[in-house]
C-alpha cells in the first residue's frame, strides 16, 4: 500500500504515544487499553451512534459544535437523527462499532481510538470545520485520512517490535535479504501475529510487506 503522507510525522507521533503509554511495547507486543490513550492525550470520549450504517467509525471535534447522531441501530423507518452538542476536545467512537462483541469490530475499534488520537493531535491546523468525521471506506480516502492509519497502523505495530516477533515466529536469526513467500505456510504465522499485536490479519500483512519481510503478492517470494 502506497501512502500519501509525511511518514516522518507519523513515525515520530507513533512512537512518542507509545513512550507515554509503554515504553516496552517498542521493543515486544503489548495489552493496550484504548481508553488509557484518551486519558494520555487529554481528550474528552463519547461514544455514540454517528450513523446506522457504521459510514462513520469516528470524529474528532476541535471547536464546540453540533453533530448529528441517531438514537440507535439498526436504522427502522421513520428513524431520525438527533442533534447533539459536544465539547471542543472531543473524540467519538462510533457506539455500534464500540459495543460490537465480534473479535474482528474489537480490533477496528482500537485502530479506531490511535486513528481519531492522531487527528486529535496532528490535524487540527487542517481542519476549518471544527470537527473532522472519519469514513470508514478503504477506497478514496484523503491524505488526512491516510495520515491518521498510517499513524495508527505504526502505534499498533511498531516497527521494532514487528519485526522482533517475526524473526521469533519464523525462527530466524536474521531479517532476510529477500522477503519471504506469502503463501498458505506464512499465513498462519501472519494470524498469529496479528493476534498478538491485537489487530486484524489484513493490518498485519500489509505491515509486514511495508517493512519488505513478506511478499506483496501471493505465492511469491520477490
Amino acid at each position: 500500500m502506497a501512502w500519501l503522507v509525511d511518514e516522518k510525522l507519523c513515525q515520530n507521533w507513533a512512537n512518542n504515544l507509545i513512550s507515554r503509554h509503554n515504553k516496552k511495547r517498542l521493543e515486544q507486543p503489548y495489552n493496550v487499553d484504548p481508553y488509557d490513550l484518551i486519558d494520555i492525550v487529554g481528550a474528552r470520549l463519547s461514544i455514540d451512534y454517528l450513523t446506522p450504517t457504521r459510514k462513520y467509525l469516528g470524529a474528532t471535534v476541535f471547536q464546540d459544535t453540533y453533530l448529528w447522531v441517531w438514537p440507535e441501530v439498526p436504522y427502522f423507518t421513520g428513524m431520525m437523527p438527533e442533534h447533539k452538542f459536544f465539547h471542543k476536545n472531543t473524540i467519538i467512537i462510533d457506539k455500534d462499532i464500540e459495543e460490537s462483541t465480534n473479535d474482528k469490530d474489537k480490533k477496528i475499534t482500537n485502530f479506531t481510538f490511535a486513528h481519531e488520537i492522531f487527528h486529535y493531535e496532528n490535524h487540527s491546523s487542517k481542519i476549518t470545520d471544527g470537527y473532522y468525521k472519519c469514513q470508514s471506506q478503504q477506497q478514496g480516502k484523503s491524505t488526512l485520512e491516510q495520515e491518521a492509519d498510517y499513524g495508527a497502523s505504526l502505534f499498533w505495530m511498531p516497527e521494532n517490535a514487528v519485526l522482533n516477533v517475526f524473526k521469533e515466529e519464523f525462527k530466524i536469526k536474521e531479517i532476510p535479504i529477500y522477503p519471504i513467500p506469502f503463501d498458505y505456510e506464512s499465513k498462519p504465522i501472519i494470524q498469529k501475529m496479528a493476534k498478538l499485536f491485537n489487530v486484524n490479519y489484513t493490518p498485519m500483512v500489509y505491515r509486514l510487506q511495508g517493512l519488505g519481510v513478506i511478499a506483496k503478492n501471493w505465492g511469491t517470494s520477490w
